[in-house]
């Protein structure tokens, strides 16, 4: 047996393969064939630069209200929002609409790299509003934002009698309608 059977190579597309699935370049190029387009290296933001948030990891896949708006369920006890660098220049902060029904839970927000963490009581519904750090407000080179949600819980609405739903379910972010102050 060879490495190659074990290993997948080290390559742009084995390494980081954003979520592409009905993405176009903003070139028009198929996204299965635009790697090499992403010269600036912002990811998902390079396919739709008018974006201002993604969900990164620990989120199910999006889901729709009757009317429309999309919002994605938390997965596991820490997940990841990505921001548009180039949205969050000179601005303040970033609101995050959500809506959760666990009871008696916190969630913490910070961003990756930077030691400042605020911590949040879970209502029924609600924004949680994080202010930029300084170093994020003034740096000309920003890409790609991570922000950090950790929860102190989740909740299986089946075991509590909301829905027939069996997944661990922490809050439910409104991804379309995050806006940067």
């Amino acid at each position: 047996m060879n490495c190659s059977d074990r290993w997948e190579p080290a390559t742009a597309e084995a390494l980081y393969n954003p979520l592409r699935l009905q993405l176009f370049h903003k070139n028009g190029h198929p996204s299965d064939v635009c790697l090499y387009g992403q010269s600036s290296n912002r990811g998902i933001f390079d396919y739709d630069e008018e974006c201002i948030a993604a969900a990164g990891y620990g989120f199910y896949k999006p889901e729709c209200e009757p009317d429309g708006t999309r919002f994605v369920w938390t997965s596991q006890t820490e997940c990841q929002i990505l921001l548009n660098g180039v949205k969050c220049k000179g601005r303040s902060s970033v609101v995050i609409p959500y809506f959760s029904r666990m009871k008696h839970a916190t969630v913490d927000v910070f961003f990756e790299d930077d030691p400042g963490q605020l911590n949040y009581a879970v209502e029924q519904e609600g924004i949680i509003e994080v202010p930029f750090p300084d170093k994020i407000k003034s740096d000309s080179d920003l890409k790609v934002l991570k922000l950090l949600l950790r929860t102190s819980g989740l909740f299986v609405p089946c075991d509590q009698g909301i829905s027939e739903d069996r997944r661990s379910l922490g809050i439910a972010v409104y991804i379309d309608k995050i806006c940067i102050r």
